[in-house]
């Protein structure tokens, strides 16, 4: 089928078209939390997994930060956050340990390239521009915290069940954990589903949406 433009928070696929959505430290890097695991159960058939490796605020260089709280990211999903959103650059920035995100720099040039991003992402704030920073902090508990809320919310579309967490993982680069989550949707769900799997069985793109874009020409 080949490779195609996406955003966590925008996939080129019909909804309830595939068996399982696999992410690995992409949560972090999203302003809406929310959105994006809405737009992953989206995707994923009633029964799906959502498998997700997020990284440990505990065992990266975002240890001195406070963990971002279930509500301030729902928050954010019923203000329809976009990742322009500059409320976490100084939280960020002058927070994180730099001597973990950079261990070869030397404190003047941590500040500098601190200062640098500040005047990068600041801007891009202003002009509207995707930020790419982490923006939310996670530990298992609080993502499981988020997760209890998004299944209490009105909008929801699907109810997510945390089926497994695994710390320290994985063995090669031990500074994430493992979520996996099982998507549980209704009748008609599972129905339109299994259309487009027999569908896709035929041809592959036919669980892609119409907008969906080749990554390459």
């Amino acid at each position: 089928m080949g490779d195609f433009w996406g955003d966590a928070c925008s996939l080129p696929f019909l909804g309830n078209s595939l068996d399982y959505v696999v992410t690995s430290h992409v949560l972090e890097h999203t302003a809406n939390p929310v959105a994006a695991l809405f737009e992953w159960a989206r995707v994923v058939r009633h029964g799906g997994i959502i498998y997700m490796v997020v990284p440990d605020r505990r065992l990266t260089f975002d240890h001195p930060r406070a963990l971002t709280p279930p509500e301030h990211m729902m928050e954010d999903f019923h203000r329809g956050t976009g990742n322009s959103d500059g409320t976490h650059i100084a939280d960020y920035l002058d927070r994180i340990d730099w001597t973990r995100y950079h261990p070869a720099g030397t404190p003047a040039e941590h500040a500098a390239t601190r200062e640098h991003l500040r005047v990068t992402y600041t801007a891009a704030a202003e002009n509207q521009l995707e930020i790419n920073m982490h923006f939310h902090v996670f530990e298992p508990s609080n993502l499981g915290a988020l997760i209890a809320l998004m299944n209490q919310d009105p909008q929801r579309t699907a109810r997510l069940e945390i089926l497994d967490t695994v710390e320290n993982f994985p063995d090669e680069r031990p500074d994430g954990f493992l979520m996996v989550v099982r998507v549980r949707k209704g009748l008609g769900a599972w129905w339109t589903g299994r259309k487009l799997r027999r569908l896709a069985a035929k041809d592959e793109r036919a669980v892609l949406s119409p907008e969906a874009k080749p990554l390459f020409d």
